[in-house]
């Protein structure tokens, strides 16, 4: 059992333990009775601990929390009604439980914060018809308890509204942080990132792990000729012609320019050369028009580098891929080539 669990185990029986002898200390006939509801809306609690630590129950994480923390409550509001001296103390317990929402606000549904700052008013109202206590109670909690709860439940709405507006500010800054804008691939920053905790992970597991160059023949050709837009559509469609082919676990990112860059993990070599031809004859494939109604040719050479024998370090790897691809340029252009370790 973690420790973190022990300690919270062990302090919620000592939470019982002295809430009990508080109870005991009581004048009333009832107090028996009301540990009896004292023990359980302490186990409650407890029991969220359940689904933090147990997988399979983790999605229902916040509804399982809200249901035990109801019962919880009423529990401890029927112990608070069998003990005449605490009965006065009824709207704190409530507030306290209403309080606990504002923790929760930002990840649960906008229906489920009405639902839950408003649900706990049905049985206080039934508890209260049950034990006689309406004269004596019911205006005053509903008096001093309904102005508070309208001020909890705007509060909770703008924590949720804040919560969402930061949301969408961190997706927005992780996207111009992580993916380059022409291509919607991971730039060079991202890409490393990603590679090198994939390349850890091979040389743990013992498994392939290969590093992919590639780069589009005589672009600067394209670019003088055809213009920048038309560069940009050919760099998109390169892109494009990747996602396509790759595996939804494969990296594939930017360097720069016209230059792409691939990680892929637990492939076979044969595989991954045969691979490599059907993105390069994909890429050969392109059409692409200028306005004028001219094809503009594209064509790729790609390098490839596996993980040796050895353990090594992306930047190695990379660098053997840009060996095989300049290798791949100097025999012609648009093909692929394998480093190959000198005998």
């Amino acid at each position: 059992m973690q420790p973190v669990l022990l300690v919270m185990v062990y302090s919620g029986i000592v939470i019982i333990l002295l809430t009990s002898i508080w109870d005991w200390t009581s004048s009333s006939e009832n107090k028996l009775m009301a540990i009896y509801f004292r023990i359980p809306a302490a186990v409650a609690v407890s029991l969220i601990l359940i689904p933090i630590y147990v997988k399979k129950v983790q999605r229902y994480l916040v509804d399982l929390s809200l249901l035990l923390s109801f019962i919880s409550f009423c529990c401890l509001a029927i112990n608070y009604l069998l003990l005449p001296e605490r009965t006065p103390y009824l709207p704190a317990i409530l507030f306290y439980f209403i309080s606990s929402f504002l923790i929760l606000a930002p990840i649960i549904s906008r229906w489920k914060l009405v639902f839950g700052l408003f649900i706990p008013f049905l049985p206080i109202y039934l508890l209260l018809f049950l034990f006689s206590k309406m004269d004596e109670y019911l205006f005053s909690i509903f008096m001093h308890v309904i102005p508070t709860h309208a001020f909890l439940l705007l509060a909770a709405l703008q924590v949720k509204r804040n919560a969402e507006q930061n949301y969408e500010i961190f997706c927005k800054s992780y996207q111009l942080a992580t993916i380059d804008s022409l291509t919607k691939l991971l730039n060079r920053g991202a890409w490393e990132n990603q590679a090198k905790l994939e390349l850890q992970r091979s040389i743990r597991e013992h498994t392939s792990f290969a590093v992919v160059t590639g780069d589009i023949d005589l672009f600067k050709n394209i670019n003088d000729t055809h213009g920048h837009p038309v560069g940009d559509r050919v760099i998109r469609s390169v892109a494009d012609c990747f996602r396509q082919h790759l595996r939804s676990y494969d990296l594939v990112g930017r360097l720069g320019g016209e230059e792409f860059i691939i990680a892929l993990p637990n492939i076979d070599k044969d595989k991954l050369i045969l691979l490599c031809e059907r993105m390069r004859e994909s890429v050969e494939g392109l059409t692409i028009n200028t306005e004028s109604g001219e094809r503009v040719n594209i064509s790729i050479s790609i390098g490839i580098a596996f993980l040796g024998n050895k353990p090594s370090d992306l930047y190695s790897l990379m660098k053997l891929s840009d060996d095989a691809l300049y290798s791949a340029k100097h025999k012609g252009r648009n093909r692929v080539e394998l480093f190959k370790q000198a005998p």
